[in-house]
């Protein structure tokens, strides 16, 4: 993975067997969102540096990573196509420290995002760009993603 070509990185945040999400508005205001923490490169930050310095600024927790056991490839990461994940061979040996849990594309295929998988002690307090956190179970996660269901529903 080369650095140049990262514009944004995130974090899937274990914390106290929970995992934390960004909650606020579609940019529409369509719809209501759930997303992983992280945001936009700044300067020469390492992809992992920028995915630490995000989590930070959007909820005060200090990450750990996590090495995952495989890296998924997701090519398409709109709100409104189902997304699909595929492993990827291309980064189970390579030296990138640490490993990304997913490597997928924005907007253009030479843009990537990768997001880790990472652990903290903090307890999470959102930012003033932050609209809500939300601290999820694996299995409310697997419910969100496997159902069309409202926030009063959930």
């Amino acid at each position: 993975m080369n650095d140049q070509v990262v514009q944004k990185a995130g974090a899937f945040v274990l914390t106290n067997k929970r995992m934390a999400f960004m909650m606020g508005p579609t940019v529409d205001q369509s719809e209501l969102a759930i997303v992983r923490l992280g945001g936009h490169r700044e300067g020469t930050e390492t992809a992992w540096e920028c995915a630490q310095r995000e989590v930070l600024e959007e909820s005060q927790m200090r990450i750990t990573p996590l090495t995952p056991p495989i890296t998924f490839y997701c090519p398409n990461t709109r709100f409104d196509i189902d997304i699909e994940l595929a492993p990827i061979n291309k980064f189970q040996n390579a030296s990138i420290e640490p490993r990304p849990l997913i490597v997928g594309h924005q907007n253009s295929i030479q843009s990537i995002t990768p997001i880790f998988l990472a652990s903290s002690d903090d307890e999470p307090v959102p930012s003033m760009e932050t609209k809500a956190l939300m601290l999820l179970t694996r299995k409310e996660v697997i419910r969100l993603c496997s159902e069309k269901i409202t926030l009063n529903d959930f």
